[in-house]
């Protein structure tokens, strides 16, 4: 929602109460309207459909699908190499 002019969580942002000003809500500015406040969620879907994990198996697990087992994703060099990215974000 956008909010007094900013985009944000309408469940987030917090509104002032001044019974002189009238907040104004809109839709998002970037998204297709569909009736009043709602809007077409359709692009916004097929983006998080097409977006990959960071980090991918190389090969699938050996368990089967139906069991329940555990599998570990990171181990040695991996957890080095993202240790390493972290510390260059810092």
């Amino acid at each position: 929602m956008n909010i007094n002019g900013t985009n944000g969580l309408a469940c987030l942002t917090k509104i002032e109460r001044n019974p002189g000003v009238a907040s104004k809500v809109a839709p998002l500015p970037h998204m297709f309207v569909v009736k009043d406040l709602v809007v077409d969620m359709a692009n916004f879907y097929a983006q998080y459909k097409s977006i990959k994990p960071y980090i991918q198996a190389s090969k699938p697990p050996p368990c089967a699908p139906h069991s329940m087992r555990f599998r570990i994703h990171c181990v040695g060099s991996e957890v080095d190499t993202l240790m390493q990215a972290d510390s260059l974000l810092r």
